[in-house]
């Protein structure tokens, strides 16, 4: 099998599909494999991407030549099905009492481990059960697709008390003609390849319901490819400060060539209870971020993914520009071949009122989730991962880092420190995997409080079988 350099037809990208969800293995994956030549060129800066045209872009072993190391490929055997694998899976978080409250906004996180993507998770053991299941049906150039995940949670919380619920992660349907799609439901949302949350659209967010067009990848020649979505979510939240406000999202994909992708996604918050008439000139012009302040709170993000000669490393970077504040930051660097090792640096520094606003004083959040970054607006964070191959069979990470909250404190209120180290192991066998992982922090003035310094130390852990 020879390598393409773009993808050679937009019908390999037009049958019906499910969504991957942000945060799955497979995206890391991609960078894994970009840096030894095994791709196919696919957008993947806006997520989810369907299961379909990720497998079209991923290296499949058979009969194929590829440097990538035999425990590297191995990893693909996600993507062998034609179609996505039904999956069960078995989450676990002992967590510290350590619900952060980000300031200038109603946005929640668990501090030591904020990227739950929204699930019913708080301080004490956390123990779920999920089902990620889907279908679909159709060809070309007619489809359809359906999926869910349900799951049930069983907390102790604060380890004192019990209590157990059910719960929607996800939901969809979705219609497709060619390359196409319409959907309605209940997505995760992550913009860019990051490892510690994004400047918008963070996997620490609750999975957004939302009406969304899409166009799934399209190959323009010469011009590299191309994908594009616009979305709108009825309602951002339950018991927020202006009830009932709504959401617009526009993202834009384009894979240049094998070494430049570059995405921009523009998010508009409007209506709600006492908010000033939105009509369909109003809606026209948020679609080319064009809409008066009075009308909405607005927020745009830039991200660029450029390889460096013979695929040697990743160096990638976000902007965020929302509101009156200064500019948002995000610079990250990945080296993907250290022989069995990988390396990645991440810093990050949001602006002082990057998601807050005047008037929709929730601010940049999904139902008590950010849509901004988990650190939140005014704070600063530098992150150093190693990840190891041991054994050709099991994968281990060691990280440490820096997190700063408030950078610039108003009496009572005192600037929080972290620094702190994470450690985490991984095997995958036939249809298992089993992962574990533990974070500990050493905080300063935690949740912003003066004088309160303490030790916080968690763990998590997965065991995932995938039904084929």
């Amino acid at each position: 099998m020879g390598w393409f350099a773009v993808i050679a037809t937009p019908e390999a990208f037009s049958a019906p599909s499910t969504p991957v969800s942000p945060g799955h293995f497979v995206y890391g994956l991609y960078d894994q494999l970009k840096g030894y030549g095994c791709l196919r060129s696919v957008p993947t800066i806006l997520q989810p991407q369907t299961y379909d045209d990720l497998r079209a872009g991923i290296f499949l072993p058979d009969g194929s030549t590829c440097t990538a190391p035999e425990w590297l490929l191995q990893k693909t055997y996600f993507l062998k099905s034609p179609r996505l694998a039904n999956q069960l899976r078995f989450r676990m978080w002992m967590l510290p009492q350590d619900s952060v409250s980000l300031r200038g906004t109603q946005g929640q996180v668990v501090g030591l481990f904020p990227f739950q993507q929204g699930r019913p998770v708080g301080d004490g053991g956390n123990f779920l059960l999920e089902a990620n299941l889907a279908a679909m049906g159709g060809g070309n150039p007619w489809g359809f697709s359906v999926g869910m995940t349900p799951g049930v949670v069983l907390g102790w919380w604060q380890y004192q008390n019990w209590q157990a619920d059910a719960y929607l992660q996800e939901g969809f349907v979705g219609v497709n003609y060619g390359q196409v799609e319409l959907s309605y439901g209940r997505n995760a949302l992550q913009f860019g390849n990051t490892f510690h949350g994004s400047l918008l659209y963070s996997p620490a967010a609750r999975a957004v319901d939302r009406v969304r067009l899409g166009l799934r990848p399209l190959a323009m020649g010469g011009w590299g490819t191309f994908r594009g979505e616009i979305w709108y979510a009825p309602n951002q939240g339950k018991g927020l400060a202006v009830p009932n406000a709504e959401l617009l999202g526009v993202g834009i994909d384009w894979l240049l060539n094998s070494w430049l992708e570059v995405g921009v996604v523009h998010l508009h918050q409007f209506g709600g209870s006492g908010a000033p008439p939105v009509g369909l000139g109003d809606l026209a012009k948020m679609l080319f971020y064009a809409s008066s302040p009075s009308l909405a709170n607005k927020a745009i993000a830039l991200h660029v993914d450029a390889w460096l000669p013979s695929f040697v490393a990743k160096v990638y970077g976000q902007v965020l520009l929302s509101g009156p504040s200064e500019a948002s930051f995000l610079v990250g660097a990945f080296a993907p071949r250290l022989g069995d090792a990988t390396l990645r640096l991440e810093i990050v520094k949001t602006a002082r009122r990057a998601y807050e606003d005047g008037f929709w004083t929730q601010g940049l959040v999904y139902e008590n989730t950010p849509l901004g970054h988990p650190l939140g607006q005014d704070a600063f964070g530098v992150y150093v991962d190693l990840g190891v191959a041991l054994q050709k069979q099991w994968e281990a990470m060691v990280g440490v880092f820096t997190e700063t909250r408030l950078l610039n404190p108003t009496a009572p209120l005192e600037t929080e420190k972290r620094i702190g180290g994470e450690a985490g192991l991984r095997r995958r066998w036939g249809k298992w995997e089993v992962e574990g992982s533990a974070r500990y922090a050493r905080v300063t003035n935690h949740l912003n409080t003066s004088g309160s310094d303490v030790d916080l130390f968690g763990i998590g852990g997965a065991v995932r079988y995938t039904l084929y």
